[in-house]
């Protein structure tokens, strides 16, 4: 027991002898190899336009269209006439009457 702190001096002694004293201190995410040039960052694409055709509006004029409630041009608008005709189909579905494309009425239609 007499020798336990000499002991432990000497171990601290030696592992600071070990360690070079120029050594910068190691930061994670710091170290770059020669040459290292960081990656350039990825591209940000636009979203790309949705085509009318693809547009929830257009796939409810037509769908009302097959279904015989509107009889006006399929453009994607929605007018008067689409209104009435999206009014129609809530009342004999028994939906809520707003003349609006609303999420049960999307999915009454199967637009959604």
């Amino acid at each position: 027991m007499k020798h336990l702190p000499t002991l432990l001096l000497g171990t601290v002694l030696a592992v600071a002898a070990a360690a070079p004293a120029d050594a910068a201190p190691y930061h994670h995410g710091s170290y770059r190899p020669p040459g290292y040039r960081p990656m350039p960052p990825a591209p940000v694409y636009p979203p790309r336009p949705v085509s009318p055709r693809e547009r929830k509006e257009y796939r409810a004029q037509l769908r009302l269209r097959q279904l015989g409630y509107y009889h006006g041009r399929v453009d994607g608008s929605i007018g008067p006439v689409t209104q009435r005709a999206i009014a129609r189909f809530q009342r004999d579905h028994r939906l809520r009457v707003t003349a609006w494309l609303d999420v049960y009425t999307l999915r009454a239609l199967g637009v959604l």
